[in-house]
């Protein structure tokens, strides 16, 4: 008889443990539920956030209708008529500087035929091309070109055609061809 009730209480903790087991089971289900749907949340959250940060970002992007070159490309645009922008980006607190941003960042050409772009001479590629000596205002290739201060140059066909100096000059330039052409 002894051996009957040994094989009954093994079977009873045999099922008990089930029954354990089966509680221990569903809890961490539940936990790892939980767990899932807090993460799904934050995801589609941030997500969200993210999508919400790159409209902005396009938004900020449709303002700025000019693109950055390096000096030595000057030449050799595919561009038939376009115009260069030559100033130091990284002088934030100089006039100039705003006052070529703005007009710069202003620029449109309605008839799209001239395209604009600009050279941050702060950036160490542009800096050979940087002199405080008399500039040479028809050069015919890059390695005759050499800028003094902000400096816009309009290119046709590769060619220089009209070499200002002057961030008043460039803005009068910017600004004027926009209003003359309205």
């Amino acid at each position: 008889m002894k051996k009957n009730n040994v094989k009954k209480h093994i079977k009873v903790n045999i099922d008990n443990k089930k029954i354990e087991l089966s509680t221990e089971l569903k809890t961490a289900l539940w936990t790892v539920g939980i767990v899932l749907v807090v993460l799904v949340s934050f995801y589609f959250i941030a997500n969200g956030m993210s999508d919400y940060n790159k409209e902005e970002e396009k938004e900020e992007e449709s303002i700025i209708q000019f693109t950055e070159i390096l000096a030595g490309s000057s030449f050799n645009r595919e561009d038939k008529k376009y115009i260069v922008v030559y100033f130091d980006m990284d002088d934030v607190d100089s006039d100039d500087t705003s006052t070529l941003t703005s007009a710069v960042t202003g620029y449109h050409d309605p008839e799209d035929s001239t395209a604009l772009y600009t050279c941050d001479l702060s950036k160490s590629f542009n800096k050979k091309y940087i002199t405080d000596k008399e500039v040479n205002r028809s050069p015919k290739d890059i390695n005759e070109l050499s800028i003094n201060g902000p400096t816009l140059i309009r290119f046709e066909d590769g060619n220089v055609k009209e070499y200002i100096t002057g961030a008043k000059e460039i803005e009068k330039y910017l600004v004027g061809d926009l209003e003359n052409n309205e």
